[in-house]
């Protein structure tokens, strides 16, 4: 019996160890319940869900966290959260000395322009999303980084792409906050 209880440690020490047990999914996995989610609740915003902004805010550069205004990983999380949750705030908070130069008919139009061009390209990615299909083509595992290739076929093009993830406390978080951290390879 001690041998048991003792094989059955060691067995439990090496998957832990491993980071087996710590991982409640693979990076893969992780990647299809996002794309999932997505699909199911309609709202590309949803990805944001699975980024850790504390890499995402460190792969910044300097000159990006001074263009975004930002200053640490909650501000990243606030600045691409604002652009799919409130685009008018988004723009009159970020645009707010600005715009109070115009006058308030001019100031309105260009919100509104602002805001049109936002609900646009989200409505693009939402049906971009809605419509494509993802496959998975490789996932390699180095430590707590991963890195998965993903082809992603919509109506007229398929698009190869790097997925750049990171584990923290067991679970895997993409670790970008532009989704793909990496080079895309298109074919029309």
């Amino acid at each position: 019996m001690k041998k048991i209880i003792m094989a059955l440690g060691l067995i439990v020490s090496m998957l832990f160890y491993s980071g087996t047990l710590l991982a409640e999914k693979s990076p893969s996995d992780t990647f299809k319940e996002m794309v999932a989610r997505v699909k199911k609740e309609g709202r590309p915003s949803v990805m944001l869900d699975y980024v850790h902004w504390d890499s995402a805010f460190k792969e910044l550069s300097a000159q990006e966290k001074q263009q975004l205004g930002v200053n640490n990983s909650k501000e990243f999380k606030a600045y691409l959260s604002g652009i799919f949750d409130n685009p008018r705030k988004f723009v009159t908070e970020r645009m707010g000395s600005y715009l109070n130069q115009m006058p308030p008919e001019q100031r309105e139009a260009m919100v509104n322009q602002m805001v049109a061009g936002m609900e646009k390209e989200s409505a693009k990615m939402k049906k971009e999303m809605m419509e494509s299909t993802f496959k998975i083509l490789d996932e390699k595992t180095d430590g707590d980084r991963a890195t998965l290739t993903v082809q992603t076929k919509s109506a007229d093009k398929t698009e190869t792409e790097k997925i750049h993830m990171v584990q923290v406390g067991g679970k895997w978080y993409l670790s970008s906050g532009t989704f793909a951290g990496g080079s895309k390879n298109s074919q029309n």
